[in-house]
Parts: C-alpha cells; structure tokens; sequence
C-alpha cells in the first residue's frame, strides 16, 4: 500500500521541489504488528484497532531510538465484489485529503521526514460494530478496513 500511494503523494512533493518520501517494509510491519484493541476514553462502548510501532521496532530491525510520528488513520467500507485494495486506494485519493486532513502536511511539509507507511488492513472491531449498529437509515454494506499512514526519521 505504500509504495501505491508514495507514487501519488511524492509527484506532488516533488512539483514543489521537496525530497520525495521513501517506503520502508520494515515500518509497515511494526505498524501491522503492533495493532491492538483499544477502548475510548470518552465512552464505554466504542473500541477501535491502534496501533503504536514503537513497540514492535526491535522485532522488525528498526533502531530503536527511530522517531515515528502519526500521520492520520481513519476507517472505510467495501461492498462484496469490490477489491479491498482499489477501494483503500480511492479512499486514499478522494477521503483522506478531504476528510479533517490536509495533504498540504504531507505535500509541502515533514521535510526531515524520510519514509512513508501507509498500512490498510480488515478491521474487525469497526465492522462489528457496523453489523450491531445497522438499520434500515444505515445499512450494513461490507467489509470495514481501517488505514493508518506513519512517517519516519
């Protein structure tokens, strides 16, 4: 997934003259690995998948005293049929500039920033809860996957 979205987000850093960001495989698992169930604070239903690569560093070969910081994550559906993929890519490109994030940190910003991670992975917790939730103003219409994007010094 990352490597699909550095091709659109380092076109546009670099018609800025900005360094283009770089994919690191390593990162991408340590996020991947280190997801885990989390509850909100706010409330004593909603739980979500998190993720927090720092604990999975050593395991992955990264050095431990990297600095990761948390771009944006959010969560999107597909119906049956659709190819998970192409629908995290249409999210990527259509939601997330749009959805309370501005491509312009990613874009123009994170100079001293190297690698890029962007992870999409099934999110049983959200769909769970889309399955408990539906009714006939919000059907339940697929998959949940959630999407969690990292960059890395």
């Amino acid at each position: 997934m990352t490597i699909y979205y550095l091709k659109y987000i380092n076109n546009i850093r670099e018609s800025y003259g900005l360094k283009p960001f770089r994919a690191c495989g390593q990162l991408d698992k340590a996020v991947l690995d280190s997801l885990h169930a989390e509850k909100d604070t706010a409330t004593t239903t909603h739980i979500e998948l998190t993720s927090d690569p720092y604990s999975e560093l050593a395991n992955v070969g990264l050095p431990l005293n990297s600095e990761i910081t948390f771009v944006y994550g959010w969560g999107f559906h597909y119906d049956e049929g659709q190819d998970p993929l192409k629908k995290c890519l249409e999210a990527l490109h259509q939601d997330f500039p749009n959805d309370n994030f501005n491509d312009n940190d990613l874009a123009h910003g994170m100079n001293d920033y190297t690698y890029l991670s962007v992870v999409y992975y099934p999110d049983p917790l959200m769909d769970k809860n889309a399955k408990e939730t539906a009714n006939e103003w919000c059907p339940y219409d697929g998959q949940r996957y959630g999407i969690r994007i990292y960059a890395m010094k």
